[in-house]
């Protein structure tokens, strides 16, 4: 199904209480929004293409957040001890 965004989110947010939680951009410049309820009973994926065009992709149930572990942080310099015998 595709709509005007704006459409796509009204509808989403009558019928099954979703709202957008998460988003990004593809490496085609296409914008991927996550609208979830609040539990993750249900979930939608939507795409918006660079025209503006949105359009559901994905659709389901039992949305579930994981922790991503934060990567180590790493020293901006590298200290070396130099023998200087």
């Amino acid at each position: 199904m595709c709509a005007p965004l704006a459409a796509i989110a009204e509808t989403l947010d009558a019928r099954y209480g979703e709202r957008a939680v998460a988003a990004g951009v593809d490496g085609k410049g296409r914008r991927l929004i996550l609208y979830a309820t609040g539990n993750g009973a249900t979930w939608t994926i939507v795409v918006v293409r660079g025209g503006g065009a949105a359009c559901v992709v994905f659709e389901g149930v039992d949305w579930q957040n994981v922790d991503v572990p934060k990567a180590p942080q790493r020293p901006l310099f590298h200290s070396k001890e130099v023998d200087v015998r």
